[in-house]
């Protein structure tokens, strides 16, 4: 977190690792796994919030996707979601990302449970990477910014070999 507050404060910095990291391949996994339980009942546990349509007719997901794929390529953008999702998910995104870009849980657990899973997928795919983890099923006005954003924290963790935290 400390990385991500000096890289934005000296532009120098900022300029050298957008230039200097672009070597390791960016993943990018969509964390789609809600119970449909928190804006019930515009979202039911068969339609979580992540597939409620918003402006430019698109869900939240297909936003997030649209978003995701100014930095990581379609084919490396993956979502992670239950069973019980899976069609509604291959439906709502099939114009977007490959099919076989959907990834599913064995079982609902939680956030962690579903980055640890999601990892160790994608290195016994790709075998190394630089992976970002995100919900979903988020509303970002600025999007210009948040691109930069996701692009200097994909740069400082490849830089750095670190985690980074945005938020």
């Amino acid at each position: 977190h400390k990385v991500l507050v000096h890289l934005w404060k000296n532009q120098q910095l900022k300029n050298v690792l957008i230039k200097e990291c672009k070597d390791m391949q960016k993943y990018a996994v969509l964390m789609a796994g809600g119970s449909g339980t928190r804006l019930w009942p515009i979202s039911k546990e068969t339609s979580p919030k992540q597939f409620i349509i918003l402006e430019d007719d698109n869900s939240m997901l297909v936003q997030t996707i649209k978003r995701l794929c100014k930095v990581v390529e379609p084919e490396q953008c993956f979502i992670i979601t239950n069973r019980l999702l899976s069609d509604i998910t291959k439906k709502s995104t099939g114009e977007y990302i490959p099919g076989g870009n959907i990834l599913l849980e064995p079982e609902r657990k939680n956030t962690a449970a579903c980055i640890a899973y999601a990892t160790l997928l994608l290195q016994k795919r790709y075998k190394e990477g630089t992976i970002c983890f995100v919900p979903a099923d988020g509303y970002v006005k600025d999007v210009e910014s948040y691109v930069e954003a996701l692009q200097l924290a994909f740069d400082a963790a490849e830089r750095f070999n670190s985690l980074v935290v945005i938020g």
